[in-house]
Protein backbone atom coordinates (compact mmCIF):
# COMPACT_ATOMS: atom_id res chain seq x y z
CA UNK A 1 0.00 0.00 0.00
CA UNK A 2 3.05 2.76 0.53
CA UNK A 3 4.28 1.80 -2.48
CA UNK A 4 1.23 2.79 -4.22
CA UNK A 5 0.65 5.71 -2.17
CA UNK A 6 4.45 7.15 -3.16
CA UNK A 7 3.51 6.33 -6.77
CA UNK A 8 0.77 8.41 -6.66
CA UNK A 9 2.51 11.47 -5.18
CA UNK A 10 5.04 10.94 -8.20
CA UNK A 11 2.33 11.00 -10.58
CA UNK A 12 0.85 13.73 -9.24
CA UNK A 13 4.28 15.71 -9.34
CA UNK A 14 4.62 14.60 -13.16
CA UNK A 15 0.88 15.60 -14.11
CA UNK A 16 1.99 19.20 -12.35
CA UNK A 17 4.99 19.63 -14.21
CA UNK A 18 3.21 18.66 -17.48
CA UNK A 19 0.81 21.63 -16.36
CA UNK A 20 3.81 23.77 -15.97
CA UNK A 21 4.80 23.55 -19.48
CA UNK A 22 1.35 24.83 -20.35
CA UNK A 23 1.68 27.37 -17.79
CA UNK A 24 4.77 28.54 -19.14
CA UNK A 25 6.72 28.20 -15.16
CA UNK A 26 9.68 29.10 -17.21
CA UNK A 27 8.35 32.57 -16.50
CA UNK A 28 9.09 32.63 -12.49
CA UNK A 29 12.98 32.40 -13.27
CA UNK A 30 14.16 36.12 -13.92
CA UNK A 31 17.16 34.77 -16.18
CA UNK A 32 14.94 32.78 -18.12
CA UNK A 33 11.80 35.79 -18.15
CA UNK A 34 12.80 37.57 -21.31
CA UNK A 35 13.34 34.08 -23.22
CA UNK A 36 11.32 33.41 -26.44
CA UNK A 37 8.57 30.84 -25.82
CA UNK A 38 9.91 28.31 -27.77
CA UNK A 39 13.68 29.23 -26.11
CA UNK A 40 12.35 28.69 -22.69
CA UNK A 41 10.21 25.67 -23.28
CA UNK A 42 13.56 23.45 -24.76
CA UNK A 43 15.16 24.70 -21.69
CA UNK A 44 12.64 24.09 -19.38
CA UNK A 45 12.14 20.43 -20.84
CA UNK A 46 15.60 19.92 -20.83
CA UNK A 47 16.31 20.83 -17.12
CA UNK A 48 13.38 18.19 -16.23
CA UNK A 49 15.68 15.22 -17.86
CA UNK A 50 18.51 14.80 -15.17
CA UNK A 51 15.36 15.08 -12.66
CA UNK A 52 13.28 12.88 -13.99
CA UNK A 53 15.87 9.86 -14.84
CA UNK A 54 16.17 9.37 -10.98
CA UNK A 55 12.83 8.32 -11.05
CA UNK A 56 13.15 5.25 -12.94
CA UNK A 57 15.35 4.33 -10.61
CA UNK A 58 12.94 4.21 -7.16
CA UNK A 59 12.17 1.02 -7.04
CA UNK A 60 14.54 -1.29 -4.48
CA UNK A 61 15.94 1.97 -3.32
CA UNK A 62 16.68 2.48 0.42
CA UNK A 63 13.50 4.19 2.45
CA UNK A 64 15.75 7.43 2.12
CA UNK A 65 15.53 8.06 -1.14
CA UNK A 66 11.38 7.33 -0.74
CA UNK A 67 11.75 9.82 2.96
CA UNK A 68 13.67 12.47 0.65
CA UNK A 69 11.23 12.70 -2.43
CA UNK A 70 8.56 12.66 0.30
CA UNK A 71 10.10 15.68 1.68
CA UNK A 72 10.69 17.06 -1.85
CA UNK A 73 7.04 16.85 -2.51
CA UNK A 74 6.21 18.77 0.83
CA UNK A 75 8.81 21.71 0.22
CA UNK A 76 7.50 21.86 -3.12
CA UNK A 77 3.79 22.12 -2.36
CA UNK A 78 4.74 24.94 0.31
CA UNK A 79 6.89 26.48 -2.10
CA UNK A 80 4.37 27.21 -4.71
CA UNK A 81 1.60 28.16 -2.09
CA UNK A 82 3.70 30.74 -1.08
CA UNK A 83 5.07 31.99 -4.20
CA UNK A 84 1.40 31.89 -5.52
CA UNK A 85 0.66 35.53 -5.84
CA UNK A 86 3.75 35.48 -8.06
CA UNK A 87 2.61 37.89 -11.04
CA UNK A 88 4.39 35.25 -13.30
CA UNK A 89 2.53 32.44 -11.85
CA UNK A 90 -0.19 31.46 -13.76
CA UNK A 91 -1.23 27.92 -11.28
CA UNK A 92 -5.14 29.39 -10.93
CA UNK A 93 -7.35 27.01 -11.62
CA UNK A 94 -8.18 24.23 -9.26
CA UNK A 95 -6.36 21.35 -11.18
CA UNK A 96 -3.26 22.71 -10.99
CA UNK A 97 -3.22 23.04 -7.17
CA UNK A 98 -5.25 19.53 -6.93
CA UNK A 99 -1.72 18.36 -8.66
CA UNK A 100 0.59 20.68 -6.38
CA UNK A 101 -1.59 20.50 -2.94
CA UNK A 102 -1.99 16.89 -3.34
CA UNK A 103 1.20 16.09 -4.30
CA UNK A 104 2.60 17.05 -0.96
CA UNK A 105 -0.17 16.05 0.90
CA UNK A 106 0.48 12.21 -0.50
CA UNK A 107 3.67 13.02 0.42
CA UNK A 108 3.07 13.94 3.67
CA UNK A 109 0.83 10.98 4.15
CA UNK A 110 3.37 8.71 2.89
CA UNK A 111 6.15 10.03 5.01
CA UNK A 112 4.54 9.31 8.38
CA UNK A 113 3.24 5.98 7.12
CA UNK A 114 6.86 5.41 6.47
CA UNK A 115 8.03 7.02 9.96
CA UNK A 116 5.16 4.75 11.89
CA UNK A 117 5.67 2.00 10.11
Amino acid sequence: MNDIIFYLGISLLLLHEMDAVRQKEWHIVPAWRNLKDETGYIIFLLIHIPLYVPLFFIPGSSENVFIGMDIFLIFHGLLHFFIRNHPHLNFKHWYSWLCIGGAAIVGGLHLMLLTYH
